[in-house]
């Protein structure tokens, strides 16, 4: 897809309450709310699946507008999805990249936006560097105290992970 393409691109928004996604996550989700379930079998209905995920600025809005969401969010790709009743939704979205929602309207019963993807830090500072490899270091010890008997090529694969935003 061209830059350009993606610039006006309209997906389905769904709005947050207390939580974010961040690129490279997978995280399960509990999607109840009437427009929130309309975004998400709208994304379900295209080929790539494709949402757009941001953080609601007062989780008590129960239908919110522009003003009620966070300008910053997460395009992701819904990757499995699981219906317990008509009025709950269980997904598994994975963040694929930040994007700053340029506009956003209520159409066909759920939130339709427009985006552009943000650009990638590129700062490889000492302390970038520095906090990487405390990350590293830390994740190295939670393995060794969670799981003993864990393979050592999983901090191997900690340690050569380039990608601080990958580590997160």
């Amino acid at each position: 897809m061209s830059e350009e393409a993606a610039n006006t691109k309209m997906l389905p928004v769904l709005p947050l309450k207390n939580t974010v996604l961040f690129p490279y996550l997978v995280m399960p989700l509990s999607v109840g709310r009437s427009h929130s379930l309309a975004a998400v079998q709208a994304a379900l209905g295209t080929e790539d699946k494709e949402i757009v995920l941001v953080a609601q600025k007062d989780p008590s809005v129960e239908l919110p507008g522009q003003s009620d969401l966070y300008s910053v969010g997460t395009r992701g790709v819904i990757r499995k999805m699981a219906r317990p009743n008509e009025n709950l939704m269980e997904v598994l979205v994975m963040g694929t990249e930040r994007v700053t929602l340029l506009n956003v309207v209520h159409e066909n019963g759920y939130l339709q936006g427009t985006w552009e993807a943000l650009p990638l830090p590129e700062d490889k500072n000492s302390e970038v560097e520095a906090l990487h490899s405390s990350i590293v270091d830390l994740a190295t010890r939670a393995i060794e105290l969670a799981q003993p008997q864990a393979p050592s090529e999983m901090s191997k694969i900690l340690a050569s992970s380039e990608d601080p935003l990958r580590l997160v």
